[in-house]
């Protein structure tokens, strides 16, 4: 008899341990997935989006209104490459007309007007590639995105995946961000969605950059740091990865917690908005998502 209950014990936990492993395991469903685990394990995703991130050098020179001052203004930022021969970056990594401050011995600092008079952006190299100009396509201030164009002997691995519907996202989606942090290298980071609309207070203080409105950026929980701006947020859907966000670090007294620009305000600016933006770089952005993210 004793062995009887032991046997029924044992079924009983079995068949528990098996309605609750059904009953937790993720399915497909349409969703951005909150975790990693419909991801193919076997694809190569991460390491294939990684050959997409590059780094961008900005360099300009300002030019005071009222005396001949000149001000060097160089930049770092990171960008993605897509659509096989463009770069999408950020907006803040590009010096607007602003002013130059000049120390002046017990006077302290003397600000004056001024006006970009001249830029020129690089596409940094590495061991297995030289660095190379790239020529600016088009600038949006309000969303932060900047789009540039590498010449056409240069061939770097594009961003291998479709474009998202960041309107879709919600808080608690699993995403990544592969960054250029301190521009030492591409460096992977996961986290989640954290807010969907950033407080104002954080979207403040960013040199060049009218109001931004909460609407056009997500927050994500692993942080970004000084460089990673311009560089790709992805999220999951059903095991697929999607291009969701750029990267925009756009506070440092907030260094913690990463912003970033909704992909849908690139992609409506870029079909609607961008005349110098051609038909291959437009159709990057309307293609639907198609595929699995870890191929």
């Amino acid at each position: 008899m004793k062995k009887l209950w032991l046997a029924a014990l044992a079924v009983l936990g079995i068949a528990s341990a098996a309605f609750a492993y059904g009953f937790y395991t993720p399915a497909p469903d349409g969703n951005y997935d909150d975790n990693n685990v419909l991801v193919d394990p076997a694809g190569s995703g991460i390491e294939r989006i990684q050959e997409s991130v590059v780094r961008i050098i900005a360099a300009a020179v300002l030019k005071a209104e009222n005396r001949e001052i000149y001000h060097s203004d160089g930049r770092s930022t990171g960008g993605m490459v897509i659509a096989g021969r463009y770069v999408l970056s950020v907006a803040h990594g590009i010096a607007p007309d602003g002013e130059i401050a000049t120390e002046v011995p017990f006077e302290g600092t003397i600000r004056e007007p001024a006006k970009k008079i001249s830029e020129i952006f690089v596409v940094t190299g590495t061991t297995d590639r030289p660095s190379v100009p790239v020529k600016l396509v088009y600038i949006n201030r309000k969303i932060d995105i900047a789009l540039f164009e590498l010449p056409a002997s240069v061939a770097i691995p594009s961003f291998p995946y479709a474009v998202g519907n960041s309107d879709d996202l919600k808080v608690g989606n699993f995403v990544y961000n592969v960054g250029y942090p301190f521009g030492l290298g591409v460096n992977v980071r996961s986290g989640i969605v954290s807010s969907l609309h950033p407080p104002k207070e954080i979207l403040k203080g960013l040199e060049g950059l009218p109001e931004l409105d909460p609407n056009d950026y997500f927050m994500e929980s692993s942080g970004l740091i000084p460089n990673d701006s311009g560089t790709p947020i992805f999220a999951i859907r059903d095991g697929r990865y999607e291009l969701v966000g750029v990267a925009s670090s756009v506070n440092f007294d907030f260094n913690q917690l990463g912003v970033a620009a909704r992909i849908n305000g690139a992609r409506d600016a870029i079909l609607n908005d961008c005349a110098a933006c051609p038909d291959d770089l437009k159709r990057f952005f309307s293609a639907p998502p198609a595929g699995n993210g870890a191929e």
